[in-house]
């Protein structure tokens, strides 16, 4: 049986001995090569059928880059496994800032996202988390409904009780929706005082039933802040995906399709739900 070959790039006299240990500590018959410059490791990915490659990251300078760049523009031909190591603190403080910001950026990629009135999803994130649930929902046969819910007379409570009881309202208003929606389910603001909710995997009656939930929750809440004591309602516009929707155009059908619903139930009275019907 032919041994494994494993090329370790670096100066033989530096390679690191824990490196050589572990190698030659393991209970498999290996064959190791050291290429200590560029020419030499073009040379054994030429001419030999090799199993690993282990690659030692030195304190930046040019030509550890170079083979660096050689190795990786060589293994998409050999399909040959590319194991970065080093003895180096300098490059271990750099990777590890790395992992530092990208923590940060994931915190801040996060942060964009979410509305800071609400702690609800924003509007960008929505539409972008939309595409996702119709393609999973059409890949995998399944529905999607979605409702949009408007706070009646909003208007009229910043006008008359100012804006920072509004603000308290719509805040509040959040909650209240999330509390009442599913583990699963998307809860966005949309803007002013609309929200948008997500329902993957939810025919219609389903989101009926939520949506009725959120409707009741909202209209028995007492908000009060400061002096004031208020009762509020929701006007919620529903729909879901049918089997002939196409994919393109199935977020603006959709959109279109719950705003709708949700002005014919503000036009019927407020405090209720309507569904979206095909027009006779």
């Amino acid at each position: 049986m032919a041994k494994a070959k494993v090329l370790i790039t670096g100066d033989v006299q530096k390679v690191d001995s824990k490196i050589w240990r572990l190698l030659k500590g393991l209970d498999t018959d290996l064959s190791i090569i050291v290429a200590h410059d560029k020419e030499k490791v073009i040379d054994h990915l030429d001419k030999n059928s090799l199993d690993l490659i282990l690659c030692d990251l030195a304190d930046n300078p040019e030509g550890d880059q170079s083979i660096s760049d050689t190795i990786q523009s060589h293994l998409p031909k050999k399909n040959i496994p590319l194991i970065f190591y080093t003895n180096q603190s300098k490059i271990r403080d750099k990777i590890n800032n790395f992992d530092k910001i990208h923590e940060k950026l994931t915190v801040l990629e996060e942060t964009c996202a979410i509305d800071p009135l609400t702690s609800l999803y924003n509007r960008r994130y929505l539409e972008e988390r939309f595409d996702q649930e119709i393609s999973s929902c059409q890949r995998h046969q399944h529905l999607l409904s979605c409702f949009m819910i408007d706070i009646d007379d909003f208007k009229f409570v910043n006008d008359h009780y100012g804006h920072p009881f509004g603000d308290y309202v719509l805040a509040e208003v959040a909650q209240l929706i999330e509390d009442s929606c599913r583990i699963g389910d998307v809860v966005s603001r949309f803007g002013g005082e609309e929200f948008f909710v997500l329902l993957p995997q939810t025919n219609p009656k389903g989101a009926l039933i939520l949506g009725e939930r959120v409707r009741e929750n909202i209209d028995k809440h007492i908000f009060q802040f400061d002096k004031y004591i208020l009762h509020l309602t929701v006007s919620i516009g529903i729909t879901t995906t049918t089997n002939d929707m196409p994919q393109d155009h199935c977020q603006q059908t959709l959109l279109k399709q719950a705003d709708t619903a949700l002005y014919q139930a503000k036009r019927n009275g407020k405090n209720q739900i309507v569904e979206w019907q095909v027009s006779p």
